[in-house]
């Protein structure tokens, strides 16, 4: 990951052959010549790509953990869902 940038970057030692580049292009990665990279968008959608393009050709065991931060902390409700009722009717 690229936070710089902002981008989702899949580097390679030398050009992938036509396969794996057809998986990149279908999960909208893009060549980025001035990177040097397969990128698409930092974002959820984007590291779970990532992820699921590289998972066919890696080992379990080789798998980078990725981890999103987030920078603000939900607080847990505390209050109860209000009870559901149809509303009266007269006839």
């Amino acid at each position: 990951m690229n936070q710089e940038e902002n981008r989702v970057q899949i580097l390679f030692d030398g050009k992938p052959d036509t396969d794996i580049r057809s998986e990149l292009k279908y999960a909208s990665f893009r060549w980025a010549p001035s990177q040097g990279a397969w990128q698409r968008m930092l974002n959820q959608n984007g590291v779970y790509a990532a992820k699921s393009v590289t998972e066919q050709w890696m080992m379990p065991s080789a798998q980078p953990e990725v981890k999103i931060e987030s920078k603000t902390e939900e607080e847990p409700c505390s209050e109860e869902p209000a009870p559901f009722s149809y509303p009266q009717q007269s006839m």
